[in-house]
């Protein structure tokens, strides 16, 4: 996969990038939460969480990044995308990995589009660093988009 050149980098370092599919026990709402603090977690977006798939970033044992994504006809819309920012881990590295396995997740199931949506301003910025385009209304852009080659 094509990196930016002025893009961030990884580092070797203990950061594991897992894919939780939505028939998955594993799931973790408190947990997931705490990464995604812009709206309440409400019964709803619990929902939307359980029925979709997840990449997960664990720094060592604690969970420092989580998209919640759906497959669609050639597209794969990440509905929920969180990165801890608290310092445990580089967040520049989490949202890089996130990408980076969203990416291929979306190649490997015959997709060619990644469209994320509503994600925080730090992660936007990470996302135009990897050839995202913002699109939205009203002055503000609600999804970023990628089509991959």
């Amino acid at each position: 996969m094509r990196r930016p050149a002025s893009g961030p980098t990884l580092s070797a370092s203990a950061i594991d990038c897992r894919v939780i599919g939505p028939d998955s026990a594993a799931d973790d709402c408190l947990e997931f939460a705490r990464l995604l603090p812009s709206l309440p977690l409400s019964e709803q977006r619990q929902g939307r969480l359980a029925s979709c798939s997840k990449m997960t970033v664990k720094c060592g044992a604690r969970l420092v990044g989580v998209a919640a994504y759906t497959v669609d006809d050639g597209r794969l819309e990440v509905h929920e995308l969180g990165v801890d920012s608290s310092g445990a881990c580089d967040a520049p590295n989490i949202a890089l990995m996130l990408f980076q396995a969203l990416e291929s997740a979306c190649l490997a199931a015959g997709g060619s589009t990644v469209r994320i949506s509503g994600i925080s301003p730090a992660a936007a910025e990470w996302a135009a660093a990897l050839g995202y385009v913002a699109a939205g209304g009203n002055g503000r852009p609600t999804t970023h988009e990628k089509t991959l080659a």
